[in-house]
């Protein structure tokens, strides 16, 4: 801080001196830099030391796999736009949930519209200038990337309340896989590597953990907490909760059995 106000240093060169300063990410390189700024009562996303547009407010900044591009949503009047570096996409009246961009910085997702009563909204990919949209689903209510960035996978919900899990890739966006419909589904989760997905599905007062295709019901009392993938791909290890208790289960491998239990465990993972 200078004279009461804020800046940001970049490979020890300071920035200019602002009331209020947001978010600031670097490229994963670190050659660039982005933050968010007020100028005047409206916020201005800072990039490379360069001013953008104003905008009532402003959305955490994220920057392209290559680093070349930067995007982040932004509200005027009462309006919520997605801009990627300069470029201003047309106005959604609801807030953006979680942009990314895919492996090869060339495409945007994220679900727009969002329904207040359903939490449901479209599941959209753009490419990277904001001319060609694709609506993959318009019923998401979240999604998640492989480690790569190549896949996705989202929770999708029926006019009739069910979900689901569809997968698909960026290179394929029209090949759509889908699950098995369930009352509920969550703590779905990509393999560190390559497109393994896990997660469990609840259906009738009953859980079922899924797995590349394969389905398990867990014993009855059994609640899921942490779950993690064998990096061999055969199994998956959960922590589970019951009669106050915090077991290890493994989904597909010794099924049925308990492994040890203790009073309280977290943050499970296969050495």
């Amino acid at each position: 801080e200078k004279e009461g106000k804020g800046y940001v240093v970049h490979k020890g060169k300071p920035g200019s001196l602002y009331n209020e300063l947001g978010y600031a990410v670097l490229s994963s390189d670190g050659s660039r830099f982005a933050y968010s700024a007020k100028v005047d009562d409206q916020w201005r996303m800072v990039v490379d030391g360069v001013e953008g547009e104003s905008f009532t407010e402003i959305i955490n900044p994220l920057f392209s796999p290559d680093g070349r591009h930067v995007l982040y949503p932004a509200m005027k009047d009462g309006v919520w736009h997605l801009v990627v570096d300069t470029t201003v996409n047309k106005s959604t009246g609801t807030r953006y949930r979680t942009p990314h961009f895919s492996a090869d910085s060339g495409s945007i997702i994220y679900i727009d519209k969002i329904d207040d009563k359903t939490d449901t909204g479209r599941l959209v990919i753009w490419n990277i200038r904001l001319k060609k949209e694709r609506i993959i689903n318009s019923g998401a209510t979240s999604f998640v990337l492989s480690a790569d960035k190549s896949a996705v996978a989202a929770i999708v919900k029926s006019i009739n309340g069910r979900e689901s899990v569809i997968q698909f890739t960026f290179a394929k966006p029209d090949v759509v896989m889908k699950g098995a419909d369930f009352d509920r589904v969550s703590n779905f989760l990509f393999a560190p590597t390559g497109a393994d997905l896990a997660y469990f599905g609840e259906q009738q007062g009953k859980t079922y953990g899924l797995f590349n295709g394969q389905e398990e019901m867990l014993p009855e009392g059994l609640t899921p907490l942490d779950i993690v993938i064998n990096p061999t791909g055969k199994s998956v290890g959960i922590l589970v909760s019951a009669k106050n208790s915090v077991y290890l289960y493994q989904m597909f491998r010794n099924s049925g059995r308990l492994g040890n239990v203790y009073d309280e465990a977290e943050w499970l993972v296969y050495s």
